[in-house]
């Protein structure tokens, strides 16, 4: 196993900037739909009129479209959804640390959570806090990191339980988010294709991503206490300056507890 794992170690190690992964999968794209926008597909989407409108791929390669791509590429960044909320809880995360909420909190947390229960917990937490949308990437790391150096273990496995969390927490949730729109709409469509005029409702897959959250976070416990974490701690130990943290409830000022406790009071 420790084989498997240092052989996928150095394969993505390999692995280009995550920017330059996007680049390729744009020309990827871009050389797909030059070639498939010469193939004739029989194949149409009913429409909520009751016609059927039929499947053409646009090669965006050509200078009309291309150029419709270029001068819309600033407006789709900016209009793209998540980036308001990541942009709004990076803001908010910001003075959250900064006046220190985040530290009582942190200090707090990591002194109810025990040591043996740290994964679960955290991946349930990470399974949670996908209700902000992609902006949960931005604060949720650190959180994940420090919770696990708090409990004496590795923070690189905590950014990663973290991590696998809350992408599993998009298609796994105990609460209605905003991945259930884009969910029904998929399915309304598909539910179309027999009968045009059927309704589908918003929370139709609500049941599956409920039973898909013991699932994350069983898989996530197992995975990282068996396997990731022994990983960690042989191949890449922690330093011992992590051991100066000092998570104790004790080390919080008494106007920073009531501060925090209004805080929370007022949320």
């Amino acid at each position: 196993m420790e084989r498997f794992l240092k052989k996928v170690e150095s394969i993505g190690n390999k692995l280009p900037d995550v920017s330059i992964l996007f680049l390729f999968a744009l020309i990827i794209a871009l050389v797909f739909s030059c070639i498939l926008s010469w193939i004739h597909f029989d194949y149409f989407i009913p429409m909520p009129n009751g016609e059927k409108q039929q499947v053409v791929i646009e090669n965006i390669l050509s200078l009309e479209n291309f150029l419709i791509f270029i001068s819309k590429m600033v407006g789709n960044f900016i209009a793209f959804p998540p980036l308001a909320i990541t942009l709004a809880m990076t803001l908010g995360i910001g003075i959250a640390e900064h006046s220190g909420m985040l530290r009582v909190f942190l200090i707090y947390l990591a002194s109810i959570t025990p040591r043996r229960f740290v994964i679960p917990i955290t991946a349930l937490l990470s399974v949670l806090a996908h209700l902000v949308s992609d902006s949960a990437y931005v604060f949720l790391m650190p959180i994940a990191a420090a919770l696990f150096v708090s409990a004496g273990r590795h923070p690189v496995a905590g950014i990663s339980v973290a991590f696998a969390g809350l992408a599993g927490g998009f298609s796994a949730s105990f609460t209605p988010s905003g991945i259930d729109p884009i969910m029904q709409g998929l399915t309304q469509k598909a539910a179309h294709i027999i009968d045009p005029s059927l309704q589908i409702n918003v929370l139709c897959n609500y049941f599956v991503s409920i039973a898909g959250v013991f699932g994350v976070v069983l898989l996530c416990s197992f995975v990282y206490e068996k396997i990731i974490e022994p990983f960690l701690q042989k191949n890449l130990p922690i330093d011992m300056q992590y051991e100066k943290f000092d998570f104790s409830t004790e080390t919080i000022p008494l106007n920073e507890k009531k501060a925090f406790r209004f805080s929370m009071s007022v949320l």
